[in-house]
């Protein structure tokens, strides 16, 4: 048996080689007296008869002596089982469970210059990456070692859980090896468990893993990965290889440039990629053969080219393009980090990296001071912005809301909340705030820039409606910010073009890479990434004699898809609640839950939704009508965004966009009747009415809605992630009914 000794504790005054030297003696003497025993399964029974205490907790001793005056160990069981609650108290007080031993359910962010780290792993339904510190790493396996020597010992049984709580940490087994882990949700059946020290989260079944208490000497080791959000960190190319999850996280990241990346083709959902800069050259060989991760600082996550945005829902950009606000991007914005000094080990097989998202080795994130990066030249600025944010306005904006932040937390400590989602929704604290984070503060502003036609005054209003705030609160500022923007001659007349030819062009484009799928298109290519990758056509359109499009609002999409397609007004048929006023399709009633569509059985060869499954409420039923009403063989295409309902950031983004249209009146809200018209609601009014219907709005991701589909006997054919910045993470899938 191999025992592990952290350097941390080899420096006491020899008092560890003293211990270590007695009971190396006691086992020997055991030994002698015993040559003829089984010492695999009496050698702990030996020892403690002889030497009166377990050899499990000497060699604890020996192995974390700074911490062993910290271990309680129970002689009574019987009381556990009389007073559970009281023994649970007892141990929380005693130290085996501290109070403060929580790992935060909110991820922390570093920076390549405060956390050298490699990456572990990836969580896709909470966007997070795990990573792992250099330091630490050296640790894992002496920590595994010492949580097998302990809780696979007859005395751990003593500490089995009987009353889990959330938000706690425990001990428990993964693949018949104990780890710590951490309880994220608890389910009538399930747990939803996050193994900290390897980056792994999983929902496992109450009944197949049995938990136990994580005594304080194991609590006080660092917690050996930490989960990030996905900025500030290095990817590695490994053997050129990516997995698809990987790559449309880069791909989201490397949006506006210097880098692009292409998927080559794709073995067992793991994609080849090429890298290019700006000049089309090649960087594939520089990262893997040299050891260069493709860095991304936290800088450059909030600085990107906004311009090119192919995914902004339902606008024309081609007419903006001279007023989009952008900002310059620093010269040292973008780094690759030289790992040629430190040992690469390219020898994983493809079992590994399947397993392993985004493979690297004990790799120190160093950055290269040198001038062979040569991806700083001034080509790669060339697409510069119109417009550049002075330092001043940058600090008048943190400096309000820093101050708002303040006033905000104050606000909070004094009054009772009322509606959680309400006082998220509102709220300015720095970490859920969409004005205070530049991304989306930038994200919000170009949005109302393009429907106002405004955009190179965005910035300037924006600074003086905060500097101007008051008792405003998150809402507020949106409203406040429409306010000071909508009275403007141009404005005015922007507001039109938003229903416009324009939107419907937009629409019909992007359907053009789905009816017409050319995977040499150079043109598809530069909007949208298409997967899987041998894909050689999506829907055969000579199959479609009939169309339904649900949630079809005005009917004019509806309308240009079904003229596209060559098919007649009785076969073009669009429903909604509310009926349209175009008369080029037909018109099909919906009820309010839009659960029951009033067609026959195998009506339509294809079926459309764009942004309108989030807002269903009973979105099995209507999918389960749109698999009576499609012939089979017939097609589906869903638009969405890959966005759950958490309580982050990118989910809150798009519920001010829907804010946005309510309170301007653009999009689905365009038509709405006299009665219902938001502009006779004062601003208390709509914003409660906004509060109400987007806490109504049920996002899922891709993967959600893939999942759920095929519940329903749909086949997905394809997905389509937009290229370029998508904050409304915009995507479209292709199903077919079986």
């Amino acid at each position: 048996m191999r025992f592990f000794f952290s350097r941390k504790y080899m420096n006491s005054n020899g008092k560890i080689e003293d211990k270590k030297n007695e009971i190396t003696k006691n086992i020997t003497s055991l030994l002698s007296e015993n040559p003829n025993e089984d010492f695999l399964t009496k050698l702990d029974e030996l020892y403690k008869n002889k030497f009166q205490q377990t050899l499990s907790i000497e060699l604890i001793k020996l192995t974390l002596p700074d911490f062993y005056k910290k271990l309680i160990v129970l002689t009574s069981p019987s009381n556990v089982e009389n007073d559970e609650n009281s023994f649970l108290e007892q141990m929380t007080t005693s130290g085996i469970i501290p109070n403060d031993f929580l790992y935060s359910p909110n991820p922390l962010t570093f920076t390549n210059e405060a956390f050298v780290a490699f990456i572990s792993n990836i969580d896709e339904q909470n966007q997070l990456i795990y990573i792992r510190s250099d330091n630490d790493t050296e640790y894992m396996e002496q920590l595994t070692n010492n949580l097998q020597i302990y809780y696979s010992h007859s005395i751990s049984e003593q500490f089995i859980v009987k009353q889990v709580n959330v938000h706690h940490a425990y001990v428990g087994k993964y693949e018949d090896i104990y780890h710590r882990l951490f309880i994220d949700e608890i389910h009538d059946s399930t747990y939803v468990i996050n193994y900290v020290d390897i980056g792994l989260r999983k929902q496992i079944q109450k009944d197949c893993i049995q938990l136990k208490s994580l005594l304080n000497c194991f609590a006080e080791y660092p917690c050996l990965t930490i989960a990030c959000r996905l900025h500030g960190i290095e990817f590695l190319l490994h053997n050129y290889q990516l997995p698809q999850s990987t790559f449309h996280r880069l791909k989201y990241l490397c949006r506006g440039g210097p880098f692009n990346i292409y998927p080559h083709n794709e073995i067992h959902e793991v994609l080849n990629v090429v890298i290019r800069d700006l000049d089309d050259q090649c960087l594939n060989d520089l990262l893997v053969k040299e050891g260069l991760a493709f860095s991304f600082p936290m800088n450059n996550h909030q600085n990107t080219n906004i311009n090119v945005n192919h995914a902004l829902d339902d606008y024309d950009q081609d007419e903006l393009n001279a007023s989009t606000m952008q900002l310059s991007v620093p010269d040292n914005d973008y780094e690759i980090i030289d790992y040629s000094l430190t040992s690469i080990n390219s020898k994983q097989n493809e079992n590994q990296i399947q397993k392993q998202p985004v493979k690297s080795n004990n790799h120190s994130n160093r950055r290269l001071n040198s001038s062979t990066n040569n991806v700083n030249s001034p080509n790669r600025n060339r697409k510069n912005l119109q417009i550049t944010i002075s330092s001043d306005q940058q600090r008048h904006v943190q400096l309000a809301f820093t101050n708002l932040g303040r006033r905000n937390r104050r606000e909070n400590k004094t009054t009772k909340k009322q509606d959680d989602f309400a006082d998220w929704m509102c709220s300015l604290s720095s970490d859920e705030s969409l004005w205070s984070n530049e991304t989306y503060r930038k994200a919000l502003l170009t949005y109302l820039g393009r429907i106002y036609d405004q955009g190179a005054h965005m910035y300037r209003v924006f600074t003086q409606v905060i500097q101007n705030v008051g008792e405003a609160d998150d809402l507020d500022i949106l409203y406040r910010l429409i306010e000071e923007t909508k009275h403007k001659d141009e404005a005015r007349m922007s507001i039109g073009k938003w229903e416009d030819k324009s939107r419907i062009t937009r629409r019909i484009n992007d359907l053009k890479v789905i009816f017409e799928f050319n995977p040499k298109s150079s043109s598809q290519n530069r909007i949208f990434d298409v997967f899987p990758l041998n894909l050689t056509e999506i829907i055969n359109c000579e199959k479609i004699k009939s169309y339904f499009d649900l949630g079809c609002g005005d009917g004019m999409i509806t309308s240009a898809i079904g003229e596209y397609l060559h098919l007649n007004k009785e076969n073009i048929l669009g429903g909604d609640v509310f009926k349209g006023q175009l008369d080029k399709i037909s018109f099909v009633q919906i009820d309010a839950n839009q659960s029951k569509i009033d067609l026959p059985n195998n009506r339509v060869d294809l079926v459309t939704s764009f942004v309108t499954f989030h807002h269903i409420s009973e979105i099995d039923k209507t999918v389960k009508e749109i698999g009576r009403i499609l012939r089979p063989g017939g097609y589906l295409i869903l638009r969405e965004h890959d966005c759950d309902n958490s309580r982050s950031l990118p989910t809150k983004y798009l519920h001010f966009v829907h804010a946005i249209m309510m309170i301007s009146r653009v999009g689905e809200f365009a038509n709405i009747s006299d009665e219902q018209n938001k502009e006779n609601l004062d601003w208390k009014e709509q914003k409660s009415e906004i509060l109400q219907y987007t806490k109504t709005i049920r996002y899922q991701l891709c993967q959600q809605w893939h999942d759920k589909l095929s519940n329903f006997g749909f086949s997905p054919l394809a997905t389509l992630f937009y290229r370029g910045n998508n904050p409304q993470r915009l995507f479209y899938s292709i199903y077919q009914k079986q």
